[in-house]
Protein backbone atom coordinates (compact mmCIF):
# COMPACT_ATOMS: atom_id res chain seq x y z
CA UNK A 1 0.00 0.00 0.00
CA UNK A 2 2.63 2.41 0.69
CA UNK A 3 4.42 1.61 -2.38
CA UNK A 4 1.28 2.50 -4.36
CA UNK A 5 1.09 5.79 -2.20
CA UNK A 6 4.68 6.67 -3.10
CA UNK A 7 4.01 6.12 -6.47
CA UNK A 8 1.27 8.40 -7.07
CA UNK A 9 2.23 11.28 -5.38
CA UNK A 10 5.01 12.01 -8.12
CA UNK A 11 2.14 11.33 -10.60
CA UNK A 12 -0.26 13.31 -8.78
CA UNK A 13 2.73 16.20 -8.58
CA UNK A 14 3.39 15.90 -12.42
CA UNK A 15 0.13 16.64 -12.72
CA UNK A 16 -0.54 19.74 -10.86
CA UNK A 17 2.89 21.01 -12.54
CA UNK A 18 1.52 20.08 -16.05
CA UNK A 19 -1.40 22.24 -15.20
CA UNK A 20 0.20 25.36 -13.85
CA UNK A 21 2.59 24.97 -17.11
CA UNK A 22 -0.10 24.92 -19.69
CA UNK A 23 -1.34 27.79 -17.87
CA UNK A 24 1.46 29.78 -17.98
CA UNK A 25 2.00 29.01 -21.59
CA UNK A 26 -1.43 30.02 -22.51
CA UNK A 27 -0.95 33.34 -21.05
CA UNK A 28 1.92 33.77 -22.96
CA UNK A 29 0.88 32.51 -26.06
CA UNK A 30 -2.65 33.97 -26.20
CA UNK A 31 -2.95 37.73 -24.14
CA UNK A 32 -6.09 39.91 -23.09
CA UNK A 33 -6.36 41.24 -26.32
CA UNK A 34 -6.66 38.04 -28.62
CA UNK A 35 -8.98 36.55 -25.77
CA UNK A 36 -11.18 39.32 -26.23
CA UNK A 37 -10.86 38.94 -29.91
CA UNK A 38 -11.71 35.24 -30.00
CA UNK A 39 -14.56 36.01 -27.91
CA UNK A 40 -16.50 38.01 -30.28
CA UNK A 41 -16.79 35.39 -32.35
CA UNK A 42 -18.78 33.84 -30.42
CA UNK A 43 -22.69 34.89 -30.78
CA UNK A 44 -25.47 34.32 -28.17
CA UNK A 45 -29.39 36.05 -28.03
CA UNK A 46 -30.53 35.87 -24.57
CA UNK A 47 -34.10 34.43 -23.95
CA UNK A 48 -36.29 36.72 -24.00
CA UNK A 49 -38.02 35.99 -20.74
CA UNK A 50 -34.83 36.09 -19.41
CA UNK A 51 -34.57 32.65 -17.30
CA UNK A 52 -32.19 31.31 -16.53
CA UNK A 53 -31.73 27.32 -17.07
CA UNK A 54 -29.89 24.86 -14.32
CA UNK A 55 -28.28 23.73 -16.88
CA UNK A 56 -26.75 27.42 -17.30
CA UNK A 57 -26.53 27.49 -13.53
CA UNK A 58 -24.30 24.10 -13.92
CA UNK A 59 -21.87 25.88 -16.34
CA UNK A 60 -21.70 28.98 -14.20
CA UNK A 61 -20.34 26.46 -11.48
CA UNK A 62 -18.02 24.97 -13.93
CA UNK A 63 -16.47 28.11 -15.18
CA UNK A 64 -15.66 29.19 -11.53
CA UNK A 65 -14.25 26.50 -10.61
CA UNK A 66 -12.02 26.36 -13.93
CA UNK A 67 -11.40 29.71 -12.99
CA UNK A 68 -9.47 29.45 -9.57
CA UNK A 69 -6.41 27.47 -11.99
CA UNK A 70 -6.38 30.96 -13.89
CA UNK A 71 -6.76 33.42 -11.28
CA UNK A 72 -4.03 31.76 -8.89
CA UNK A 73 -1.85 31.76 -11.76
CA UNK A 74 -2.37 35.30 -12.69
CA UNK A 75 -2.04 35.98 -9.00
CA UNK A 76 1.47 33.86 -8.84
CA UNK A 77 2.40 35.98 -11.42
CA UNK A 78 2.08 39.24 -10.24
CA UNK A 79 3.26 38.18 -6.64
CA UNK A 80 6.64 37.16 -8.13
CA UNK A 81 7.38 40.52 -10.42
CA UNK A 82 6.40 42.66 -6.88
CA UNK A 83 8.84 40.51 -4.67
CA UNK A 84 11.42 41.16 -7.45
CA UNK A 85 10.68 44.79 -7.52
CA UNK A 86 10.69 45.26 -3.28
CA UNK A 87 14.23 42.82 -3.56
CA UNK A 88 15.59 45.65 -5.98
CA UNK A 89 14.17 48.44 -4.11
CA UNK A 90 15.40 47.35 -0.63
CA UNK A 91 18.79 47.60 -2.52
CA UNK A 92 18.48 50.73 -3.38
CA UNK A 93 18.77 50.13 -6.91
CA UNK A 94 17.19 52.53 -9.59
CA UNK A 95 14.63 51.19 -11.73
CA UNK A 96 16.01 50.03 -15.24
CA UNK A 97 14.52 49.48 -18.44
CA UNK A 98 13.56 45.98 -17.55
CA UNK A 99 11.88 46.93 -14.02
CA UNK A 100 9.58 49.04 -16.38
CA UNK A 101 8.93 46.23 -19.02
CA UNK A 102 8.18 44.12 -15.97
CA UNK A 103 5.97 47.00 -14.91
CA UNK A 104 3.62 46.68 -18.19
CA UNK A 105 4.15 42.80 -17.41
CA UNK A 106 2.43 43.01 -14.47
CA UNK A 107 -0.07 44.62 -15.92
CA UNK A 108 -1.14 42.13 -18.09
CA UNK A 109 -0.88 39.68 -14.78
CA UNK A 110 -3.89 42.19 -13.59
CA UNK A 111 -5.64 41.64 -17.16
CA UNK A 112 -5.52 38.15 -17.05
CA UNK A 113 -6.73 37.77 -13.50
CA UNK A 114 -10.10 40.04 -14.28
CA UNK A 115 -10.48 37.82 -17.76
CA UNK A 116 -9.64 34.29 -15.92
CA UNK A 117 -13.68 33.23 -16.23
CA UNK A 118 -13.75 34.32 -19.70
CA UNK A 119 -10.59 31.84 -20.26
CA UNK A 120 -12.12 29.14 -18.30
CA UNK A 121 -15.36 29.59 -20.52
CA UNK A 122 -13.02 29.00 -23.66
CA UNK A 123 -11.29 26.07 -22.11
CA UNK A 124 -14.46 24.40 -20.91
CA UNK A 125 -15.57 24.78 -24.77
CA UNK A 126 -18.48 27.05 -23.50
CA UNK A 127 -20.24 30.32 -25.18
CA UNK A 128 -18.30 33.17 -23.97
CA UNK A 129 -21.01 35.56 -24.49
CA UNK A 130 -23.49 33.05 -23.30
CA UNK A 131 -21.77 32.97 -19.97
CA UNK A 132 -21.14 36.57 -19.65
CA UNK A 133 -25.01 36.89 -19.64
CA UNK A 134 -25.64 34.19 -17.22
CA UNK A 135 -22.99 35.85 -14.95
CA UNK A 136 -24.73 39.04 -15.12
CA UNK A 137 -28.00 37.52 -14.46
CA UNK A 138 -26.76 35.61 -11.83
CA UNK A 139 -25.41 38.70 -10.50
CA UNK A 140 -28.19 41.42 -10.74
CA UNK A 141 -30.30 38.24 -8.88
CA UNK A 142 -28.11 38.07 -5.99
CA UNK A 143 -28.36 42.30 -5.87
CA UNK A 144 -32.23 42.07 -6.01
CA UNK A 145 -32.08 39.26 -3.07
CA UNK A 146 -30.33 41.44 -1.02
CA UNK A 147 -32.04 44.61 -1.67
CA UNK A 148 -35.60 42.68 -1.30
CA UNK A 149 -33.95 41.27 2.06
CA UNK A 150 -32.66 44.85 3.50
CA UNK A 151 -36.33 46.32 2.60
CA UNK A 152 -38.15 43.67 4.45
CA UNK A 153 -35.46 44.32 7.33
CA UNK A 154 -36.04 47.88 7.08
CA UNK A 155 -39.63 47.57 6.85
CA UNK A 156 -39.92 45.06 9.96
CA UNK A 157 -37.64 47.87 12.21
CA UNK A 158 -39.82 51.05 10.99
CA UNK A 159 -43.22 48.61 12.15
CA UNK A 160 -41.82 47.56 15.34
CA UNK A 161 -40.81 51.54 16.16
CA UNK A 162 -44.40 52.51 14.94
CA UNK A 163 -45.91 50.16 17.21
CA UNK A 164 -43.72 50.57 20.41
CA UNK A 165 -44.45 54.91 19.64
CA UNK A 166 -48.21 54.22 19.18
CA UNK A 167 -48.52 52.88 22.36
CA UNK A 168 -46.25 55.20 24.11
CA UNK A 169 -48.57 58.13 23.01
CA UNK A 170 -51.82 56.25 24.46
CA UNK A 171 -49.95 56.60 27.63
CA UNK A 172 -48.83 60.39 27.23
CA UNK A 173 -50.46 62.36 29.99
CA UNK A 174 -49.94 66.02 28.61
CA UNK A 175 -50.78 66.97 24.57
CA UNK A 176 -46.93 68.28 24.20
CA UNK A 177 -46.20 64.88 24.24
CA UNK A 178 -48.70 63.89 22.50
CA UNK A 179 -47.53 66.10 19.61
CA UNK A 180 -43.80 64.90 20.05
CA UNK A 181 -45.20 61.38 19.23
CA UNK A 182 -47.11 62.40 16.69
CA UNK A 183 -44.08 64.02 14.76
CA UNK A 184 -42.24 61.05 15.37
CA UNK A 185 -44.97 59.06 14.10
CA UNK A 186 -45.66 60.65 10.85
CA UNK A 187 -41.99 60.56 10.25
CA UNK A 188 -41.71 56.87 10.33
CA UNK A 189 -44.46 56.95 8.33
CA UNK A 190 -42.69 58.60 5.77
CA UNK A 191 -39.70 56.74 5.76
CA UNK A 192 -42.28 53.43 5.23
CA UNK A 193 -43.78 54.61 2.25
CA UNK A 194 -40.79 55.38 1.06
CA UNK A 195 -39.69 51.84 1.50
CA UNK A 196 -43.04 50.43 -0.33
CA UNK A 197 -42.29 53.12 -3.09
CA UNK A 198 -38.94 51.57 -3.46
CA UNK A 199 -40.32 47.68 -3.76
CA UNK A 200 -40.53 46.73 -7.21
CA UNK A 201 -36.78 47.10 -7.74
CA UNK A 202 -35.37 45.37 -11.66
CA UNK A 203 -38.27 44.86 -13.29
CA UNK A 204 -35.83 42.01 -15.59
CA UNK A 205 -34.39 40.03 -12.93
CA UNK A 206 -37.66 37.18 -12.66
CA UNK A 207 -39.11 35.26 -10.20
CA UNK A 208 -37.77 31.91 -11.32
CA UNK A 209 -34.28 33.37 -11.39
CA UNK A 210 -34.64 33.49 -7.75
CA UNK A 211 -36.60 30.67 -7.28
CA UNK A 212 -33.39 28.76 -9.33
CA UNK A 213 -30.66 30.33 -7.35
CA UNK A 214 -31.77 29.66 -4.34
CA UNK A 215 -31.15 25.74 -5.44
CA UNK A 216 -27.83 26.87 -6.04
CA UNK A 217 -27.15 29.32 -3.68
CA UNK A 218 -24.52 27.17 -1.27
CA UNK A 219 -22.77 25.92 -4.06
CA UNK A 220 -22.49 29.44 -5.50
CA UNK A 221 -21.03 30.64 -2.49
CA UNK A 222 -18.60 27.96 -1.71
CA UNK A 223 -17.14 28.16 -5.13
CA UNK A 224 -17.37 32.66 -5.68
CA UNK A 225 -15.84 32.19 -1.92
CA UNK A 226 -12.49 30.42 -2.97
CA UNK A 227 -12.26 32.64 -6.11
CA UNK A 228 -12.77 36.06 -4.44
CA UNK A 229 -9.60 34.93 -1.62
CA UNK A 230 -7.36 35.43 -4.62
CA UNK A 231 -8.66 38.34 -6.14
CA UNK A 232 -7.91 40.03 -2.57
CA UNK A 233 -4.57 38.77 -2.82
CA UNK A 234 -4.38 40.22 -6.50
CA UNK A 235 -5.22 43.45 -4.65
CA UNK A 236 -2.68 42.97 -1.96
CA UNK A 237 0.04 43.06 -4.18
CA UNK A 238 -1.25 46.10 -6.07
CA UNK A 239 -1.83 48.29 -3.14
CA UNK A 240 1.69 46.96 -2.36
CA UNK A 241 3.15 48.21 -5.65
Amino acid sequence: MKKLIFLLIPMFMFACGSKEDNIKKEFSKKGTVELMEEIENDEYNPPRDGDLTEKQVEMYLAVKKEELAYAKQAAENLKEKAEKADAKEKEGKKPGLSDYMNAFKALGDVADFVTADLRAAKKLGYNAKEYQWVKETIIKTKMAEWADNSRDAASKTYTDMLDRLKEQRKQASTKEMKEMYDQQINAISEGMKDINDDQHGDETVTEHNKELLAKYKDKISVIEEEVNKWKLFEKENMDEN
